[in-house]
């Protein structure tokens, strides 16, 4: 888990998934604000992104859940996330992948 002070926006999946579940990496923003900016996009024809927050990095817990398509998608989220990560939950190919970008506010 990384821990980025200074400038905080990161992939939280980056061509993750094959129609499989996977879990992306978390970030520590404890330093951030109370707003962030999401982008998500999918390579297949959609797949579900879960975006999960823990208040100590070890339980995790789900906070929202996105459906990725071809075209870039935005989230402003105002929330104080202090640990943030990304979960390709589900994809409808079994090629497709998809990218997660997290920006918490400074």
């Amino acid at each position: 888990m990384g821990y980025i002070p200074t400038n905080p926006a990161a992939f939280l999946l980056s061509g993750q998934g094959t129609g499989v579940p996977v879990t992306g990496s978390g970030i520590d923003c404890r330093a951030a604000k109370n707003y962030a900016y999401l982008m998500y996009h999918s390579n297949a024809p959609s797949a579900i992104i879960g975006i999960d927050v823990s208040h100590d990095g070890t339980g995790w817990m789900r906070f929202m859940t996105v459906t990725a398509l071809p075209a870039t998608g935005t989230a402003q989220i105002s929330a104080y996330l202090p640990y943030v990560r990304a979960m390709y939950v589900t994809g409808y190919s079994t090629t497709g992948s998809a990218n997660v970008f997290y920006a918490p506010g400074l």
